[in-house]
């Protein structure tokens, strides 16, 4: 793997690692402008079409996979220990 951007691999990888990602990765990137309009139509819909819901109400959070996580692998944030 040289250059990432004049690659023609058909896999989709981590450039500071090379790793290659998970298929469930590789999903939710290709399909997550898809999701957004569909968000957004929702959105619109509910607060403006129907006025269900105030357009002050909270969102409800989506969580899409990260790159860093992968199957049997979790990563935890450590506070760093500062000495005096």
């Amino acid at each position: 793997m040289g250059y990432p951007f004049t690659e023609d691999d058909p896999e989709l990888f981590a450039i500071h690692t090379k790793d290659v990602m998970d298929v469930a990765v590789v999903n939710s990137v290709q399909t997550v402008s898809k999701i957004g309009e569909e968000l957004f139509k929702n959105f619109a819909k509910e607060r403006f079409d129907e006025r269900s819901k105030f357009i002050t109400d909270p969102l409800k959070k989506r969580t899409y996979l990260h790159s860093s996580l992968k199957a049997g692998r979790s990563f935890q944030k450590t506070k760093p220990k500062q000495k005096f």
